[in-house]
């Protein structure tokens, strides 16, 4: 996953997000990659999405939050809560990152 170019994990985290929004996520395996995803995206010096109206730039953390924002605002496959929970523990996250996750889970 390391040699990755940056538009294939910028890819992966959508996908992601799209999995967790439509709740085909088979058996939850995919998530196992989330914290090195999160954590190879957050290293970025600048992370540039390609939107319909032109290239969008963050910085690699304000990627990796707007990233967590968007799986924090869907609603998680009942059967992936615990496997989404286990897999974010892993992933180094910032108090607000950790607040919103949490929120989430108790919510």
């Amino acid at each position: 996953m390391d040699g990755l170019p940056e538009m294939a994990l910028v890819e992966s985290a959508y996908i992601l997000v799209e999995c967790i929004k439509t709740g085909e996520c088979g058996n939850g395996t995919v998530f196992d990659f989330l914290p090195k995803l999160l954590a190879l995206l957050a290293s970025s010096e600048t992370v540039t999405v390609m939107r319909s109206n032109g290239p969008e730039t963050y910085s690699g953390p304000e990627f990796k939050t707007h990233i967590l924002n968007k799986i924090a605002t869907h609603r998680w496959p009942q059967r992936q809560v615990v496997r989404l929970a286990t897999v974010l523990r892993e992933a180094e996250l910032t108090v607000p990152q950790t607040r919103a996750i949490l929120l989430k889970i108790f919510s």
